[in-house]
């Protein structure tokens, strides 16, 4: 049995009991959002479970423990002692059982140690006796360097070259004790508080900001000052004034509830109020950030979507195309709703000349899903379900539900008495406690119901958990949905068979006998069991004597309610009168008619005999003639039971005494006496046993008295007697013819007979005399004596008769009424033969040795006496220490040694001469590596050293003993040693100019470090081959092309073959010449598409010219149409007809179908014959309106001119000059049409069309910050823990750089979806502490 008293560090043994430091559970809630700098007090903790003290320590972040005492006499609480440290060996702290703790953490101060002051986890552990640690945390409060958003007034209208000033911008909402840096990104200076102007600073809440910069050296030109201020961005911009001139205001209509990363066109916009771009003079700036501006003039597309910086006209129309951005509008995490200053927006600023308008394009709140998929909970029944107990369901997860802290709101619903209650646990902590009330749960909440069950038996009760929610993933207002499910408890059946139970009858009879005196109270006890708690029991007695006693309740009285199974009835009863019997019948019964009975008599020990005095008021009375003596005999008796007596003067019967008679008495009167001397006698009697007195009446003149003194109850005896000393002797007296007789030496009571009890003898040859007293005036006398002689006597006592081997003890003999002594036994006893009293010290040999000793007096009586001693081994070593007893603060698993010492001896002590036991090390080793060891007096301590080795885990204990012997003998000590405090282990990972938080995370399989939350960085991620502008030319032909990733449209551009040119069948002659070919049509126009779709492409061939042989004549071929086309849209160039032998083929047109911005040029016509020289080719269409050259008369040769063919450009190519010979000219690349032959000569050629398509691919670019987050997020979704710094970077790195397989964020979290599936790492970090999700 462990010993109780002090605790800790040299603690004094104060008494044996069962020590319990074992505290019930406790836990303190964490604090957060602490300022940095202030000191951090957990809520009181009442410490309960233990019996005695245990030791608190609070290891981690200097922790400081504060101890308010619980005062037990007074059930109140005393006043609450300081902080003191938590983790000090040479101050420990104590706790008593009741005591209430709490906990203080003094975070660091922001001026002290800078921005790491700010959102800092502080942990400890604290830890209460022998209960393992729990863990605490005080976490301040992130550094705010997100200002309220503020921006700069824009000045226009400046003069050029001029240092110009910002307006002055209060900055609000930053941390006011270390500040934010501010610098400028690019051009220009900041002042602060009106300071100088400096390109950065460090600037502080309230603190004013005022920007400077240089205007442009040219008209109309913008100058953007960008200031970055922690993680927000303010931009100024100064322009300089027009040439000349101003416009009209403008707007944009602003657009919302539009999906991410889409691409959205504004409203179209005149430019008015300024003077026409005459010549060039007046073209008016256009500029636009986050977006592209497109300007349609007369009726075409002159500038297609650009976000670059341009010109426009008056009258142009302009309208904006905004990529959405790829993040959702911040929703209400619990009805979707848009979320005000959450609005995730593009603002395109667009400024055309002095006057500026912002197109915003809102986002669509974020769609959340709160209505999880269909959860069950277990329903119970069975005799484990116990009536009005508070029964717990299985614990389910929530799934189903989209994450980023969304809520349903849970409900629960049950029958009145029922108390349905949930509990919701989110991360392992528990953020909801049992209640009934309405609660927000979210993704992966783990949900418990509890109830009370019905208190019928086989009673059903249910409760229903319902969690309602709204999706908004289809409809922006919301689809209201629920899950729920209904628990059925059914309680056990319930049993009310009671156990028998007997009552053990306790009377003179039984065996054992009863040993009570009548009047006391007899109890006895049953145990009252066999039937359920809610039976409804009650227990009665039948006896007005008796009553009963509850013991766990101390209720009582002739009738209990409320009995409990397991209670102790006691039963109660007062003890009748001797010879009497009292029974009462105990019945047990419960509410549902089920009842035990068990009778229970009691009576009082057996009675002493009775006591009985018989005398006469005159024992001589005189004679009266002639009717004699007449005497009045008086009787008084106790402990008589039975009325029957016997007499010889007439009484037959009488009372008999009972509990409240006492004595009782009575007389008789007797008469007719006659002279002499009449023996009167009485006998009363009981179960025991019976009692005669007798009483002698002398009637006239009296006779000499005679009397006799013996030591056994005869008339006559011996006059001596032999008896021990110290032993007792009984005298017989008696008399006749005497009044009474009297002694000095006995106490006779003036008795005539009876006996007298004389104890403890002392004195030999002692003299006992008795005198008989005659009747008359002056009486006669008579005498007895008798003699006690004693023996002799002898005692021998021992100091000890159980020692252990090799002590002494000392024996001792006196003696009386002895002449010599002898020792008779016992090896080293010898008495002298005259040594009558006295002592001697002896050591006995191991066992049981009987030492003896005789006495003789002179008449030869002897008398003997003897003492057994035992020796036994001491197989029980003395106590001995470890040292050092308590070793801290060491490297895991390393190894430690401590010594035994016995007092100040380093030797074994204690132990029996010649005596070995086993030692043991537990949790340890020896110093040669083995555990046990046989030992014995002398053995060394350092034999002993035990060796112990530190635990595997941070901040541990390992408590190494060494036991020596067994049993009740074993004598042991501990050591304990205890790792060091952990130290949770960080670091950060850079990716792309942002900083990530790592931290080491430990689970199933798991021992790296992982990404913990996104520390810092700015911008958005740059995308592979993202805004880069594609184009793809086709020839002749029939071609496909499949729209790539990260395209939304393109700008088709088409032109149609040239026509072939005629052949006159004459020779030559004035009319020898043919007519020429036309020219083809030209059309453009903007698709919009999505990624994978496909469109057809169709590129005309020239028609070729005719070149029948000569006199034949004929016609040249058609210009082939050219065409993109897919998915209802198109845009279209028929070729220039063809020429023949004397007009020429007219030219091609240009169409559209489903396109925006459609702009056609037709293809000139094939000019007729010249008399005897050919026609000319008809110039192509332009791409961007109208059309190029038709044939003319430059060059040699009488053929007609070949047409002049276009670009897809917008240009023409070629010329459009006559070929040099009497052949016609094939038309000029792209679509020119061939001229005519002079004299009968072959037509020229049409020349191909040409196909062009256009694009740029735009991807969204999300913030570095989203992206690091969306990976983050999605891991601990799909994975179950956050990524590693290799998982980051490769995914961060496969969204930048595969934008086509990747085009948005829910690509990149599909893709983390499927190529991870989510267990439970139940992740801790290398401490312990539950792994934070920060993402």
């Amino acid at each position: 049995m462990p010993l109780i008293g002090a605790q800790g560090p040299g603690s004094q043994i104060a008494w044996r009991g069962n020590l319990d430091e074992f505290p019930d559970e406790f836990n303190f809630t964490e604090v957060v959002e602490v300022f940095p700098g202030v000191a951090a007090t957990s809520a009181p903790a009442t410490i309960t479970g233990i019996n005695y003290k245990a030791l608190v320590t609070a290891v981690g972040s200097a922790a400081s423990v504060r101890v308010t005492p619980y005062q037990e006499d007074t059930d109140t609480y005393g006043t609450p002692g300081d902080f003191l440290p938590g983790n000090d060996a040479n101050n420990p702290i104590l706790i008593r059982n009741k005591d209430k703790i709490e906990l203080e953490i003094t975070t660091d101060a922001a001026a002290v140690i800078g921005r790491s002051a700010f959102n800092k986890t502080y942990p400890t552990d604290i830890k209460i006796g022998t209960r393992d640690a729990v863990g605490w945390f005080v976490r301040t409060q992130l550094l705010d360097d997100d200002p309220d958003p503020f921006d700069f007034n824009d000045l226009t209208n400046l003069e050029i070259n001029t240092l110009t000033n910002s307006d002055v911008q209060t900055v609000t909402g930053i941390d006011d004790v270390i500040g934010v840096d501010v610098f400028m990104v690019g051009a220009g200076e900041l002042s602060i508080n009106g300071g100088p102007f400096a390109p950065t600073g460090k600037i502080f809440d309230g603190d004013t900001l005022q920007l400077r910069v240089s205007t442009s050296n040219f008209y109309n030109t913008s100058v953007t000052a960008i200031v970055q201020m922690g993680v927000f961005q303010a931009t100024w911009e100064v322009k300089t004034r027009l040439a000349d001139t101003t416009i009209d205001a403008f707007s944009f209509t602003d657009v919302t509830n539009v999906e991410p990363s889409s691409v959205n066109i504004s409203n179209k916009i005149t430019v008015s109020g300024a003077d026409d771009n005459v010549g060039g003079n007046n073209p008016l700036p256009i500029s636009v950030t986050n977006g592209e501006y497109r300007i349609t003039r007369g009726g075409g597309v002159v500038q297609d979507f650009t976000s670059a910086n341009g010109f426009v006209n008056n009258g142009d129309e302009i309208d904006i195309r905004v990529t959405s951005s790829s993040a959702y509008s911040g929703a209400n995490s619990r009805t979707g709703a848009l979320v005000s200053g959450e609005e995730s927006t593009v603002n395109a600023l667009v400024t055309i000349s002095n006057q500026s308008d912002t197109y915003s394009v809102t986002n669509r709140p974020r769609p959340i899903d709160t209505i999880p998929t269909g959860f069950t909970f277990n329903d119970q029944s069975g005799q484990g379900i116990q009536r009005q107990s508070i029964i717990t369901s299985n614990v389910i997860t929530l799934a189903g539900m989209t994450g980023e802290g969304d809520e349903g709101e849970a409900t629960i619903s049950s029958a009145s008495g029922v108390n349905a209650e949930f509990k919701v646990t989110r991360g392992g902590s528990v953020v909801h406690d049992w209640g009934n009330a309405s609660r927000f749960v979210r993704l992966g909440d783990q949900i418990q119901l509890r109830l009370r069950a019905s208190a019928d038996s086989l009673g059903a009760v249910s409760a229903t958990f319902t969690i309602a929610g709204t999706d908004t993933s289809s409809n922006l207002n919301g689809v209201a949905g629920s899950a729920s499910d209904t628990w059925n408890v059914t309680s056990a059946q319930r049993f009310c068979n009671i156990t028998a139970f007997s009552l053990t009858n306790i009377t003179k009879d039984t065996n054992p006998a009863s040993n009570y005196n009548p009047g006391v109270t007899a109890t006895t006890t049953f145990i009252a069991t066999g039937f359920d708690f809610d039976c409804g029991m009650s227990c009665s007695t039948s006896n007005a004597n008796s009553t009963l006693k509850n013991l766990r309740t101390n209720d009582q009285g002739t009738s209990l309610s409320n009995i409990q199974i397991g209670d102790e009835i006691q039963v109660r009863m007062v003890v009748p009168y001797f010879d009497q019997t009292r029974t009462t019948t105990v019945t047990l019964s419960s509410s549902y008619n089920t009842s035990r009975q068990a009778d229970w008599t009691v009576g009082p020990k057996a009675p002493p005999l009775p006591t009985l005095t018989l005398d006469a008021a005159d024992r001589n009375v005189p004679f009266v003639f002639p009717d004699g003596g007449t005497a009045t005999l008086q009787y008084e008796y106790n402990n008589v039971t039975q009325s029957s007596v016997t007499t010889n003067f007439g009484v037959s019967t009488i009372p008999i005494n009972t509990l409240t008679s006492g004595v009782r008495n009575g007389t008789k009167v007797v008469s007719n006496l006659q002279t002499g001397t009449r023996e009167f006698s009485m006998t009363v009697s009981n179960s025991t046993g019976s009692v005669t007195r007798t009483v002698s009446v002398i009637t006239g003149t009296p006779p000499n008295p005679t009397v006799s003194l013996c030591t056994s109850d005869t008339a006559t005896c011996s006059n001596t007697t032999s008896k021990a000393k110290g032993d007792n002797v009984r005298f017989f007296f008696k008399s006749n013819n005497a009044i009474r007789v009297e002694s000095n030496d006995l106490s006779t009571g003036n008795q005539q007979n009876g006996s007298v009890r004389v104890n403890n003898l002392q004195t030999d040859n002692q003299s006992f005399t008795v005198t008989a007293i005659g009747a008359g005036q002056n009486p006669a006398t008579a005498s007895a004596t008798h003699t006690i002689n004693l023996d002799p006597f002898i005692r021998l006592t021992a100091s000890s008769t159980s020692i252990t081997t090799g002590q002494s003890i000392t024996l001792t003999w006196e003696s009386s009424f002895a002449s010599f002594v002898k020792s008779t036994s016992g090896s080293g006893f010898s008495v002298g033969r005259n040594n009558l009293n006295g002592s001697t010290t002896i050591t006995p040999a191991r066992g049981s040795t009987t030492y003896g000793i005789t006495v003789e007096d002179t008449e030869g009586i002897t008398r003997s006496s003897s003492v057994t001693v035992t020796a036994t081994d001491d197989v029980r070593c003395d106590n001995f220490t470890l040292n050092p007893d308590n070793i801290t603060g060491v490297d895991r698993n390393s190894t430690h040694n401590a010594t035994p010492r016995w007092g100040n001896s380093t030797r074994l002590t204690g132990l029996s001469p010649g005596v070995t036991v086993t030692a043991t090390a537990v949790n340890s080793t020896f110093s040669d590596g083995t555990t046990s060891k046989t030992v014995q007096n002398g053995t060394s301590g350092n034999s002993l050293r035990i060796t112990i080795r530190a635990s595997s885990n941070f901040n541990t204990a390992v408590d190494g003993s060494l036991r020596i012997g067994s049993g009740s003998n074993r004598v042991s000590d501990t050591c304990r040693v205890r790792t060091l405090n952990c130290t949770v282990e960080n670091n950060t990972l850079s990716l792309d100019g942002c900083t990530i938080d790592r931290r080491r995370g430990v689970g199933n399989g798991v021992n790296s470090m992982l990404c913990r939350r996104f520390n810092s960085g700015s911008g958005r991620i740059s995308r592979s081959g993202n805004n880069q502008s594609n184009s793809q030319t086709f020839s002749a032909g029939n071609h496909e092309w499949t729209v790539p990733g990260g395209v939304s449209s393109f700008t088709g551009k088409v032109i149609g073959a040239g026509g072939g040119a005629g052949k006159n069948r004459g020779r030559r002659g004035p009319d020898g010449g043919a007519g020429g070919g036309g020219g083809g049509g030209a059309a453009m126009g903007n698709f919009s598409c999505s990624a994978g779709q496909r469109y057809e492409i169709s590129v005309g061939r020239g028609g070729n010219g005719s070149n029948t042989d000569r006199g034949s004549g004929g016609s040249g071929d058609d210009g082939g149409r050219t065409r993109i086309s897919g998915h209802g849209k198109n845009v279209d160039a028929s070729g220039g007809k063809k020429g023949d032998e004397s007009e020429g083929g007219g030219g091609g047109d240009g169409s559209g179908s489903g396109v925006s911005g459609l702009r056609t040029g037709d293809g000139g016509g094939g000019g007729g014959r010249r008399r005897d020289e050919g026609g000319h080719g008809g110039g192509a269409g332009r791409v961007t309106g109208g059309q190029c050259q038709n044939g003319g008369d430059c060059g040699g040769g009488e053929s007609g001119g070949r047409g002049q063919g276009s670009t897809l450009g917008g240009g023409c190519s070629g010329n459009n000059c006559k070929r040099g010979g009497q052949s016609g000219a094939d038309g000029s690349a792209n679509g020119g049409g061939g001229s005519g032959g002079e004299d009968g000569e072959s037509g020229g050629r049409g020349a191909d069309g040409k196909a062009r398509i256009e694009w740029t691919i735009s991807y969204p670019t999300p913030s570095k910050r989203d992206v690091i987050n969306t990976i983050g997020g999605a891991f601990w979704q799909y994975k179950g823990r956050p990524p590693t710094g290799n998982e980051m970077t490769n995914y961060y790195n496969l969204f930048k750089n595969q934008p086509s397989n990747y085009p948005n964020l829910s690509n990149l979290r599909s893709k983390i979806d499927r190529d991870h599936s989510r267990s439970n790492y139940n992740l801790k970090d290398n401490c312990g502490n539950n792994f934070p999700n920060q993402f």
